[in-house]
């Protein structure tokens, strides 16, 4: 493992926005990182991203990290599989970017999801809707599908 991706896993263990932890299998380069949503539409969520410095051939920083939501989570941007779908974590990523960075970017897209390249259409057309109906199933989703994951 690089020091840079050394440096930022120090960084990430001490912060205070976000429980983040190495998974048991190091072998694996598998890393997760827990948050709790402090407002909007998930307000009070606690999430579990899967982070991969080193997938294949690529290898962070010249590539972006590979993330994924490990709990499920209804988002027009996030596939029900996990995967994130931000252009920045594909072609418009910069090594200059670090795993903060990352994750202000994937809270910003849970605060303003991009409407304009859903990922996942049945979340898409849900965010058509009031805001409280849309809250209402964005919580019953989470709760529904997240009891033994957390």
């Amino acid at each position: 493992m690089n020091k840079r991706i050394q440096r930022e896993i120090a960084n990430a263990l001490k912060s205070e926005l976000y429980n983040f932890t190495v998974s048991e299998d190091q072998d694996d380069q598998k890393y997760h990182l827990r948050f709790k949503i402090k407002e909007g539409l998930y307000r009070d969520q606690e999430h579990l991203l899967e982070i991969k410095f080193c997938y294949g051939e690529k290898k962070y920083p010249e590539y972006p990290p590979l993330i994924s939501f490990k709990t499920k989570i209804l988002h027009p941007n996030i596939s029900v599989n996990g995967a994130v779908c931000v252009d920045v974590l594909s072609d418009k990523w910069s090594p200059m970017m670090g795993l903060d960075s990352v994750f202000n970017i994937i809270l910003l897209l849970l605060e303003e999801p991009n409407l304009h390249s859903p990922l996942n259409g049945e979340a898409s057309d849900i965010f058509g809707l009031p805001y409280n109906k849309r809250q209402e199933i964005i919580k019953k989703y989470y709760d529904n599908n997240n009891t033994n994951m957390l």
